[in-house]
């Protein structure tokens, strides 16, 4: 794994999305005011939804471009998300774009969480052990498991990574009678943190998550990936 170029694009890449994410301290004026934030975007994000998060039932607004990329906006946080992932170097100039505007319509230069996630879906075709057992290197024995009658699996392990952290999910679902491998990565750092460290934080992140990806794959999948 060492030889490997931990930022080559891949044609065929198994990411299924992509999502950058800042918490702080809850501000209440982005409830009454998210009016000033969506007048800024609105020509590039013409569509607007408005829901409610399931556990703290806090307001949720999502701003969409063209079923490409999604900022979620909640009192306490702010999400960038995109299942149409090309690269970092392309998804990070839209973070920096909308995290710089957004943080300075609302005073925000405090965070007590910065997290880059990476989800992976994964066919495993019509012999899912085998293709474990050539491609992959699974958290849990594939073998234990009929995937005649599987559902759902998933493992859940909480990684320290230098000062920052990785939630690595693992996993079997089962979706049109396909069985998807999920290969689910959560990096993130919790120290409290300001606006002039995000970027830096972040890129560490990015390459942390992508040595996990790596570490859990092995080299004939990457040619799969390559074509």
């Amino acid at each position: 794994m060492s030889s490997r170029n931990f930022e080559e694009i891949f044609p065929n890449s198994p990411l299924h999305e992509v999502a950058f994410e800042i918490r702080f301290p809850v501000n209440l004026s982005i409830e009454g005011e998210i009016y000033k934030f969506h007048e800024k975007i609105k020509t590039k994000f013409p569509i607007f939804k408005e829901g409610e998060e399931t556990t703290s039932k806090a307001r949720v607004r999502d701003f969409i471009k063209n079923d490409e990329i999604i900022i979620r906006v909640l009192r306490d946080r702010l999400t960038i998300l995109t299942r149409k992932y090309k690269s970092f170097e392309d998804f990070f100039p839209i973070i920096n774009e909308y995290t710089d505007l957004f943080t300075s319509i609302y005073d925000i230069n405090e965070f007590n969480r910065i997290g880059l996630r990476y989800i992976n879906n994964i066919n495993l075709g019509n012999k899912p052990i085998e293709f474990c057992e050539k491609y992959l290197i699974p958290t849990f024995n594939e073998k234990l498991f009929s995937f005649e009658n599987l559902k759902n699996f998933m493992l859940e392990i909480n990684l320290n990574s230098n000062s920052n952290f990785i939630t690595s999910r693992s996993g079997i679902v089962t979706h049109d009678n396909k069985n998807i491998y999920i290969l689910d990565f959560d990096g993130y750092c919790e120290e409290k943190t300001s606006n002039e460290n995000v970027y830096d934080i972040l890129n560490i992140l990015h390459e942390e998550v992508i040595k996990e990806f790596h570490s859990h794959i092995k080299d004939d999948y990457i040619d799969i990936m390559r074509e």
